[in-house]
């Protein structure tokens, strides 16, 4: 069955934790596990949910289940299929099991996020889908042009609101027909006729986007029992991380994929879900044991990563200052540096303190001092600019802190502003390796067609496709037909002889790195230094591929902002509080903590204030062993001088965990004392 809308469910309600005591000897295998990770990672007999909140060891009592699965139980690895939301989580999951179970046995197993799985299905069984074997897919980039073309009465203000709508039908599982579209994602009767116009564009190129990749595997398993069967029987043991996170065509995939025989693993936290924007809804989480009556749950509660402070501070801000709601996590690493707050007078200040707070804790010596004339020291010094991350709610909030960073020398990186395969370098790129692979792609060749200047129009890639369709051959080929006979200008012939000339020069076996390497160096042979840093991060982001170029492709194309992050670099990160989700830092700079930015809200939007505090909350979990939370006097974001009060998140944390300093007026105080004042945080 369907399933069912989700009910209202009290907001800290939650399962308890009744599955059976770990047994006593598994070989060592769960040896450094807790009682409670233990105790899921032993869980076998029923399907299970695990409440894991930050710094718990989610992933750790994820893999150790799987392992003891495959070891313990002699469950085939074949049969183990693992769901995730990022490609970097998946990633970590399949290191941690070959380190358990070796590589041979890992590899056996199916580790995808939800779209990579999708994706998966649909190109195994691409004819029952009705789709063609090779279908490229159509980052989240590319979608605003489509429409453009699809819609050209639209700006790009409607263009983004229409996009924003069409995903979230596709993640309620609507088409422009459905009755209830309206009611569902609003845009007025007008919407539905550009969503229609918007699918034909998509049909007409053969490419899917990002929210099809789960719409359509669902309506493939829907409609065919035989496949649905098929996948039920492959995969008898599931486990879905970050199940807070899910909408309603991802729980109907799992109710789909979920046989009678199958065991359903779902992890995750209520207290982090913050993509209701996106269509997720934790009261999926919430009401698990009421769609799997037989399942049974645990809760892990013990944080690893935070100090007590750290997590107390949290909790009280999860809990709304609440002293009387229920302790939802521990930790036993102690610290008694207090949380910074710290009031600035504008954001370009809060930008120059973060800055200087950072020059000083890698330089060496720092102390906190207070307007008592304490100082405090701050413990070991000397840090790597890796250990810091600055978050913040808005991507627009990163403009001041790059100009500060770009003027202290610091090395940064920004994570969420513009994806690598946004540039039209990289896309470049990628087009010649997306036709290579496919040249029936009509998608990628329109887009190498019209990469310097608008030559082919709609009414020549038409031309195209039905030539490609009449004589049976591909995309590629029906051009150059085309071009033989004379059908188009002696520029579009041109044009198309380029493009020929390099797809030659492309070779789709081998490294998929080296693959990358020599098509950029012939694409672009004298490239600048901006060009050939984002040419050379693609090639880096190559290497784990080995030989599967296909599979390069779509993960680059399926990226998220958390799987932008590289933890290799030894830079600052600058990343918004979404992007921020899952990682870890010593040391967390949270900036923008005003009322209207944090908690947001945005004009003409639904207003939530809890998950705000859940985001804010998981900014705050991401600290490690230190954490400054920054508001302005004034802030410029959008054109316009904001002045808003510090956030009611604040507020919530009590006196004791918390260090309160207003620099702006300790600088006025110096201009007038002129007397030396001690600006460090740590």
């Amino acid at each position: 069955p369907k399933p069912a809308a989700p009910p209202e469910v009290p907001a800290k309600s939650g399962p308890a934790a009744i599955a059976e005591p770990p047994p006593a000897d598994t070989g060592g295998l769960l040896d450094g596990l807790n009682p409670q990770q233990r105790a899921a990672a032993t869980c076998t007999g029923a399907s299970l949910i695990i409440t894991a909140g930050p710094g718990t060891g989610k992933t750790r009592t994820l893999t150790h289940r799987m392992a003891y699965l495959i070891v313990e139980q002699g469950v085939p690895p074949d049969s183990l299929l693992a769901i995730t939301f990022t490609h970097k989580a998946a990633a970590e999951m399949a290191e941690r099991l070959a380190a358990l179970v070796g590589s041979k046995l890992a590899g056996r197993m199916t580790l995808k996020t939800f779209h990579a799985f999708g994706a998966m299905l649909l190109r195994q069984y691409a004819s029952a889908a009705g789709l063609p074997a090779d279908f490229a897919l159509c980052a989240d980039d590319d979608r605003a042009g489509l429409l453009k073309q699809a819609a050209p009465e639209l700006d790009d203000r409607q263009i983004s609101a229409a996009l924003d709508r069409i995903s979230a039908a596709k993640n309620h599982l609507l088409t422009p027909q459905s009755a209830e579209l309206e009611a569902q994602v609003g845009g007025g009767p007008e919407f539905a006729p550009i969503f229609e116009r918007y699918e034909q564009r998509l049909a007409e190129f053969g490419v899917l986007d990002f929210d099809d990749l789960i719409l359509r595997a669902v309506r493939l398993l829907e409609n065919h029992a035989e496949i649905r069967a098929q996948v039920q029987r492959q995969f008898g043991w599931i486990s879905v991380d970050e199940y807070q996170d899910v909408n309603r065509a991802q729980v109907r995939l799992l109710q789909l994929l979920a046989g009678p025989d199958t065991n359903l693993c779902a992890i995750g936290d209520p207290d982090q879900a913050i993509y209701g924007f996106r269509g997720a809804d934790r009261r999926y989480f919430l009401q698990f044991q009421q769609d799997f009556p037989a399942a049974k749950s645990v809760r892990l509660s013990q944080n690893y990563r935070s100090t007590r402070n750290i997590l107390d501070a949290a909790e009280q801000v999860i809990r709304g200052g609440d002293d009387t709601a229920p302790r939802g996590l521990w930790s036993n690493l102690s610290d008694p540096a207090r949380l910074a707050v710290l009031r600035t007078a504008t954001d370009a200040a809060e930008a120059e303190t973060v800055v200087h707070e950072i020059e000083r804790r890698v330089g060496g010596t720092s102390y906190f001092s207070l307007d008592s004339g304490r100082v405090d020291d701050d413990g070991p010094t000397g840090r790597a600019f890796g250990d810091f991350a600055v978050l913040y709610r808005l991507n627009a909030q990163a403009q001041p802190l790059m100009e500060a960073f770009d003027r202290s020398g610091i090395p940064y990186q920004t994570i969420g502003r513009r994806p690598l395969a946004a540039h039209r370098d990289v896309k470049t790129v990628l087009a010649h390796l997306w036709l290579a692979a496919s040249p029936d792609s009509l998608f990628y060749l329109a887009r190498l067609l019209n990469t310097a200047k608008p030559l082919f129009d709609g009414g020549a890639l038409a031309q195209i496709a039905a030539r490609a369709q009449s004589a049976g051959v591909t995309a590629t080929e029906a051009a150059r037909q085309l071009a033989r006979e004379g059908v188009f200008s002696p520029a579009q012939a041109r044009r198309l002889d380029q493009i020929d000339s390099s797809l030659r020069e492309v070779s789709t076996s081998g490294q998929v790195a080296d693959i990358v390497e020599q098509t950029a160096r012939r694409l672009f042979p004298n490239p600048d230094e901006a060009q050939a840093e984002r040419l050379r991060q693609l090639a880096a982001r190559a290497a784990p591929f080995g030989a599967k170029l296909r599979d390069f492709l779509e993960t680059i194309a399926l990226q998220r902002e958390t799987d932008l992050y590289d933890p290799r670099a030894d830079r600052v990160t600058l990343m918004t509080l979404h992007a921020a989700k899952g990682l870890e830092f010593p040391v967390v700079f949270i900036v923008g903590c005003e009322e209207d930015l944090l908690p947001y809200r945005m004009p003409g939007k639904t207003f939530d204030l809890e998950e705000e505090r859940r985001l804010f909350y998981v900014g705050m979990t991401r600290a490690q062993e230190r954490l400054v939370l920054l508001h302005a006097g004034r802030r410029l974001l959008f054109g316009e001088t904001r002045q808003n009060p510090p956030s009611r998140f604040l507020g919530d944390i009590e006196p004791a965990l918390k260090e309160i300093r207003d620099l702006a007026a300790d600088r006025a105080a110096k201009k007038e004392t002129d007397l030396p004042t001690q600006l460090s945080l740590f």
